[in-house]
């Protein structure tokens, strides 16, 4: 498998380096995407007869919860940034009154750090 050529490469070749890569299924998914665009130009070229990632199918990827905050978590974090971050609390405070749900917020204040308001 080591001197294929790319157009004689078959759909069970692919697979069984996809198995061999042991990817976990977002990057298994992102790779035969990549594939697959890279045969879409190979064919556009007439290099390649047919895309073999075209049956491939895709794996289910299972999102992990996100983290929701407490009323009285947010109070604390409210508190502390009055208190120590007077800049970030006001940028929270627009985001919490323009009507954002405390799901959204929760997800985005770890994103944010302090590079990001000045």
């Amino acid at each position: 498998m080591q001197n294929i050529k790319i157009k004689d490469l078959k759909r069970v070749d692919l697979k069984k380096m996809l198995d061999w890569l042991q990817l976990p299924d977002k990057y298994y998914n992102k790779f035969v995407i990549y594939v697959s665009s890279l045969y879409r130009e190979l064919i556009e070229y007439e290099c390649c007869e047919s895309n073999v990632t075209r049956d491939v199918y895709p794996k289910k990827v299972i999102k992990a919860p996100r983290l929701i905050l407490e009323k009285s978590e947010l109070d604390t974090i409210k508190v502390y940034l009055k208190e120590n971050h007077p800049n970030f609390y006001r940028y929270m405070m627009i985001f919490l009154y323009s009507g954002v749900s405390l799901f959204v917020f929760s997800a985005k204040i770890f994103c944010i750090t302090t590079i990001h308001v000045k």
